[in-house]
């Protein structure tokens, strides 16, 4: 530590070389400071803090310059690869030639680490672009090699840091990708996950790895299971997006995958959802009633009679009447497009419906969502009910679709019928994939089997 240590007349000082590769940055050859002490116990305890500052920002200094880099040349990169504008395109090779020269004249070329060592690590990444011509790789933290080639790889875009996997346009390219794909809610729920990942590793300068993908999902980890599993899926799809764009080693490891997400099991059973018992749903439509509430009343009734899903009652039209069936022709499967015989019960409340309706539709809905669902507002006034009649998280309407599989399979109806009632997939080959499906007979028979006791409003 003496060698930091120099003696200036009485006067103790502390010095140390500059680093060749950051001479220029400092504008000297060596640092020096003055201890302002005459005393070498003094003097030592001083010198550590000074020189680990120094070193510090030796540090800061050579990881700022590259990132100042990429930050002044991605726009123009961008615009060369993307821009229909010829003339913009020209002017911006101009501009990133200017650039470059500049940064090769301000950093020289000069190895980051010693030769040794560097000349072991570029003829690996050597080895690598051979191998994976003409892809872009994310640039490591201990990027080695002479200053000025690392210059001319960020220039050119051959390089990009790790964080920069998560730039805007990407983003976009990988949204405009997948709206082709999914449905919009989906599309969206999928965007704004991946906006707040983006979000976390470009703050915290994180690479792209699994390290970093577990220290995200930590500062999530109090959120529902099924909402980080969403997130990660999110994640997964668009590193697959990134390999794609040849933008990571099509070798590489998926970082989304391979994470262990785990859930209280008291909050497991708790939040399941769970059937409601027939005198529930009886309770919850004379709730409906009293509340003067009954395109809620209706939608209650029409799905203890059919299972079918809520934004699926509320899509019935008075053309989806079909004799003694309800035609259900927009779901969200190819199993769910299905014919569901009217309970006998029913039957006048449908008629009554046909004969009220005002815009086409059985069950009058206030309002439609951006993505043309029927069912929120009346979601939502469920969501009161059943809060004002006791009922947990675990009871939701999607319950009462629960209270028609159950009743089906303890009055002893075979799944393949209950399948075709419920609009699901048949789980084996023989009825899933040969079978034309259950009669109507047996369907009529299976909701028969159904029995509430409905006030008459």
């Amino acid at each position: 530590m003496t060698n930091f240590l120099i003696k200036v007349d009485a006067t103790f000082y502390a010095r140390l070389d500059v680093p060749k590769d950051l001479q220029q940055h400092y504008g000297k050859k060596v640092l020096k400071k003055s201890l302002r002490t005459k005393d070498i116990r003094e003097a030592k305890a001083l010198l550590n803090l000074i020189i680990g500052e120094w070193k510090t920002d030796f540090q800061r200094v050579r990881g700022s310059w590259r990132q100042e880099l990429f930050e002044a040349v991605q726009p123009l990169n961008d615009l060369i690869r993307y821009s229909p504008d010829q003339q913009a395109v020209e002017a911006a090779k101009t501009s990133l030639q200017a650039i470059q020269a500049q940064a090769k004249a301000k950093f020289g070329d000069t190895p980051e680490i010693p030769t040794d060592e560097w000349q072991r690590e570029y003829q690996q990444s050597l080895t690598h672009k051979i191998r994976n011509p003409g892809k872009l790789v994310a640039l490591p933290d201990n990027t080695t090699g002479p200053v000025s080639q690392i210059i001319e790889d960020i220039a050119q875009g051959r390089i990009v840091p790790k964080s920069d996997l998560f730039r805007e346009q990407l983003r976009q390219k990988f949204s405009a990708f997948q709206s082709d794909h999914v449905e919009p809610k989906t599309h969206d729920m999928r965007l704004g996950a991946l906006k707040e990942i983006a979000k976390y590793f470009q703050i915290n300068k994180l690479p792209l790895d699994k390290a970093g993908v577990a220290a995200y999902l930590e500062t999530i980890k109090t959120q529902a299971l099924t909402t980080k599993k969403r997130k990660l899926a999110a994640g997964k799809l668009y590193f697959d997006f990134l390999r794609d764009e040849n933008l990571v080693s099509e070798n590489a490891i998926n970082p989304f995958s391979g994470h262990k997400l785990r859930e209280k099991q008291k909050d497991a059973a708790r939040t399941k959802r769970q059937p409601f018992r027939p005198s529930h749903i009886e309770q919850l439509y004379n709730e409906a009633i009293d509340r003067n509430d009954l395109p809620l009343a209706d939608c209650i009734m029409i799905d203890a009679y059919t299972g079918m899903r809520i934004e699926e009652v509320c899509q019935l039209k008075t053309t989806s009447i079909d004799e003694d069936l309800l035609i259900v022709d927009d779901a969200k499967t190819e199993a769910g497009i299905r014919e569901i015989p009217i309970h006998p019960a029913l039957k006048q409340r449908i008629q009554e419906l046909c004969e009220t309706s005002e815009d086409g539709f059985l069950i009058p809905s206030s309002a439609e969502n951006k993505y043309g669902k029927r069912s929120d507002t009346i979601s939502k006034r469920f969501a009161t009910i059943k809060k004002a009649l006791s009922f947990g998280p675990e009871h939701v309407f999607h319950s009462i679709r629960k209270t028609v599989a159950t009743t089906l399979e303890h009055a002893g109806i075979t799944e393949s019928v209950a399948a075709d009632i419920l609009g699901h997939e048949k789980p084996t080959m023989t009825f899933g994939l040969y079978s034309g499906g259950s009669s109507l007979k047996q369907r009529q028979e299976a909701i028969g089997v159904l029995s509430y006791k409905f006030r008459q409003p």
